[in-house]
């Protein structure tokens, strides 16, 4: 009996302190996860057009203890941050800080198929194939995501029994976007787990030399495959159907989400069917001169491959492409009829490569092409017709080239071209053609080598009727210009003529004119454009803001001083008055000619000898060692004298003025009173005034 007691005391301390041990993990478990959640914008929406209601909720879990087994209660979790018996969306994020191997547990029998839910995994957290499952079980797990956290440390996907659970075929996306053990790409593609509902995935920085040969057999309906950051050296065959395939339950990609693919990606297409996209970028492709891609692709796109050849055929058997990317890589010439037939091209990515010469013909035939991008090659000039007959082009990009000039027939009279952009090229003259396509709204000409003689010269070229078919996009705002980082010095309008300054006032109008960076001289120049602008002000005071950048370089006094804000007073002639004492400084003020001889805190001890016979003079004699005032000027200038102690200045009735205070001494009584009749210099004695 003593033994059977024991044993029975033995079994009642083990199960004391199991349960003791399950209640701390239970405790442990709730304080080291700390989760908090927000109303997310709506991804989706219902065949009816009911907008999906979407969460997001973030869980982090910490532990100093390792290994740990993290008990993870989904309905706990879930049920509370979402709507019961509607369609809803949970987008979920765990984020591990150890290796913290999660245990998904239903403890509830939740099973609400109106969740459609999002898995992400970040940091080294360790989860099963078994316990996606569970989790797709209880809701209708679409997607799942693994990523590295900020260290780089990734989580681990591990299969227990080799087999996938059928519950997780639902699965319509999954992404690994770091090193992920090469036994979760065999669970993913053996012959025995079929994925009939998966559309994308994502195999991006796993050093893979090329596309595992399974994936096909495993989820023959693949719509898009990004391989991107690999070691690919020679593209895969993709893709293997040419059907489209339609996002579940008739679910619809909601506007925001559809608008937010379309900038992203560049493609245009119906918000219920997934994208068609292979993305090989950042790879070790180079040569594709024998090779041809094949079947139904949205987008194609091979960046940052060090690719320097392409063969003339390589994309002709791509049906609805709509853009292919083949920017930074090592071009030198292509084709001169690569996308030849691909009518249902909208964008073409060839910037940041190495071309001189882009063939005439190019681009002929692209019915549907929007946008044009050859930034950053060493594109010297456009062949004349280059961007003829493509009725539906919006944007060309031409930055960062070595473009002298741009020819007149580059585009043709009917053009649509909303945005070009011709920075950082060698332009010495404004291209006049740009100005005369009426839906242009923002061209970009900044660090080139224009000049306002440039502008003036342009703006006077177009035509009345140009004017009028660019006018009316003044009902939505105005058109931006940025010739900024120029060679503009001077804004002087003054010499031309009265049809040539409306031409000007009324191109002001149109355009916000970025003159940013530019070495404007705030000169007598400056004041005719000045007053053109105040009196648009006068019509519309919130045009304000278009000239903001328009900012002074010179004189040192008006330096960064908006061209709006300066005192008209204080604007001075940057050429230099003819007659100048050499002691002193002197400018002439432009607003109404007088010449400003500045001697003040020259330390001299006599007045300088002023010969300016006729002219409006203002002397500064201030802060001198004056003692004797003699006067130079002729008989009869002098017209009122002040108190030096109130007012110690001198004007004359040809507006002439002397201000001579803070001197020792000074001889002013050679002046009567009251007559203020001028006495000969013979006849001057010292007087001293304090």
């Amino acid at each position: 009996m003593s033994r059977v007691a024991d044993m029975l005391k033995t079994l009642v301390c083990l199960l004391l302190a199991m349960a003791s041990l399950s209640h701390d993990q239970r405790e442990s478990s709730e304080e080291n996860m700390r989760c908090h959640s927000k109303v997310g914008s709506s991804f989706y929406k219902t065949r009816e057009g009911n907008q999906i209601p979407r969460s997001e909720l973030h869980c982090e879990i910490k532990s100093e203890q390792l290994p740990v087994k993290y008990h993870f209660d989904i309905a706990s979790v879930v049920q509370s941050r979402v709507s019961n018996g509607t369609l809803s969306y949970l987008d979920m994020e765990i984020e591990c800080n150890s290796p913290i191997q999660l245990r998904f547990t239903n403890l509830h029998s939740l099973k609400n198929k109106n969740i459609l839910s999002n898995l992400t995994f970040v940091g080294p957290c360790i989860v099963s194939v078994q316990n996606l499952a569970i989790w797709s079980n209880a809701t209708d797990l679409l997607s799942v995501e693994i990523g590295a956290d900020i260290n780089g440390q990734s989580p681990k996907l591990v299969n227990e029994k080799g087999t996938v659970k059928s519950s997780i075929q639902t699965l319509t996306a999954i992404a690994f976007y770091s090193s992920t053990p090469r036994g979760v790409l065999d669970t993913l593609s053996i012959a025995e787990n079929v994925w009939p509902r998966m559309a994308e995935i994502t195999l991006s920085n796993l050093s893979l030399e090329k596309n595992p040969a399974e994936l096909q057999r495993a989820m023959p309906l693949l719509q898009t495959l990004y391989l991107q950051s690999n070691k690919l050296t020679q593209p895969p065959q993709f893709p293997w159907t040419s059907s489209s395939l339609k996002l579940p339950r008739g679910l619809r990609r909601s506007r925001v989400f559809n608008d937010e693919i379309k900038s992203r990606e560049g493609i245009d297409i119906d918000a219920n069917i997934y994208c068609r996209i292979l993305k090989l970028d950042s790879n070790n492709i180079e040569d594709l001169s024998s090779y041809q891609f094949k079947g139904f692709l949205h987008k194609l796109s091979l960046a940052r491959n060090g690719l320097h050849k392409v063969g003339p055929v390589c994309f002709r058997d791509l049906s609805g492409i709509q853009v292919i990317d083949l920017s930074s890589n090592k071009l030198e010439d292509l084709p001169p009829k690569l996308f030849h037939g691909l009518s249902s091209l909208l964008e073409i990515q060839l910037g940041d490569n190495n071309m001189s010469v882009v063939p005439p013909e190019l681009f002929r035939g692209l019915k549907n092409i929007k946008k044009i991008i050859l930034d950053h090659n060493n594109i010297r000039s456009i062949p004349s017709g280059l961007f003829n007959g493509l009725d539906t082009l919006e944007v060309v990009n031409l930055d960062g080239n070595k473009i002298a000039k741009l020819d007149g027939g580059v585009f043709s009279n009917d053009s649509i071209v909303r945005e070009i952009y011709l920075g950082n090229n060698n332009l010495t003259h404004i291209p006049s053609v740009i100005f005369r396509l009426r839906n242009v709204s923002n061209i970009d000409l900044s660090h080139n080598l224009l000049t306002f003689e440039d502008l003036r010269d342009v703006v006077d070229s177009l035509s009345e009727e140009s004017f009028i078919a660019s006018f009316s996009f003044e009902v939505t705002g105005s058109k931006l210009l940025n010739l900024s980082n120029n060679n503009f010095t001077t804004l002087d309008i003054q010499g031309l003529s009265r049809v040539k300054q409306r031409k000007i006032t009324r191109f002001l109008e149109m355009y916000e004119i970025d003159l940013a960076e530019n070495l404007l001289i705030c000169d007598c120049g400056i004041l005719g454009i000045k007053q053109k602008i105040e009196a648009l002000l006068k019509r519309n005071h919130a045009w304000k803001t278009k000239f903001k950048t328009w900012k002074c370089a010179w004189p040192e006094e008006l330096r960064n001083q908006n061209i709006l804000e300066i005192n008209e007073n204080q604007v001075i002639a940057q050429k230099k008055p003819k007659f100048c004492p050499i002691e002193c400084s002197c400018f002439e003020r432009c607003l109404d000619q007088t010449i400003l001889i500045d001697c003040e805190g020259r330390n001299l001890t006599e007045v300088p000898r002023v010969l300016s016979r006729g002219a409006l003079i203002e002397l500064n004699l201030r802060n001198n060692n004056i003692q004797d005032m003699p006067v130079y000027l002729q008989r009869g200038i002098i017209k009122d004298l002040f108190d030096t102690q109130q007012d110690p200045t001198i004007k004359s009735d040809e507006g002439r003025q002397l201000k001579a205070d803070q001197n020792s001494t000074c001889g002013l009584e050679q002046l009567d009173q009251p007559t203020k009749k001028y006495r000969e210099p013979s006849q001057f004695k010292k007087c001293c005034i304090t």
